[in-house]
């Protein structure tokens, strides 16, 4: 997997805002700007073979976050192991596919999973990242820790 990344400094006034501008080809496809939506599931959900994706929570764009979770062949981060969803499950209703029932994310790639304990343990929220993704990742310390959490990508 290929990512060339260009990061700047964004000026406003007097205010500076760090800004990450990467393309990338990611499983196969081009893309401009990546974006990760969780769905935390009951443990019992992982044997049907359809889920509604009823919470949804999404984490705004950190590439800190997200190489923590996707390996970007960069190294310097580490990964999260997310598994592969049950291969008799469908998702309905997930980020920007309503009415749709799906086993693949929003980029075309295969649904995978994480435990919330995973990422209570290993997910290190970085200095400076959105209030936002620090709600996100308290939500998640709430989570029993067997929580099954899809990964979707969009």
């Amino acid at each position: 997997m290929l990512i060339s990344c260009i990061t700047g400094i964004v000026r406003f006034g007097n205010l500076c805002h760090e800004r990450v501008v990467a393309e990338m080809f990611f499983r196969g496809r081009e893309m401009k700007y990546l974006q990760l939506t969780l769905i935390p599931l009951s443990p019992e959900d992982l044997g049907k073979t359809l889920v509604h994706c009823n919470n949804q929570l999404s984490f705004t764009q950190d590439y800190r976050i997200f190489g923590q979770l996707i390996d970007f062949d960069k190294g310097d981060l580490p990964t999260i192991k997310a598994r592969p969803i049950p291969p008799q499950m469908l998702l309905e209703n997930c980020k920007n596919a309503p009415g749709k029932r799906t086993r693949e994310d929003g980029n075309g790639a295969e649904l995978t999973f994480v435990r919330a304990k995973q990422l209570k343990d290993e997910l290190e929220i970085p200095r400076g990242t959105s209030p936002g993704n620090v709600a996100v990742m308290k939500f998640i310390d709430r989570l029993p820790d067997d929580t099954p959490i899809i990964l979707f990508w969009w």
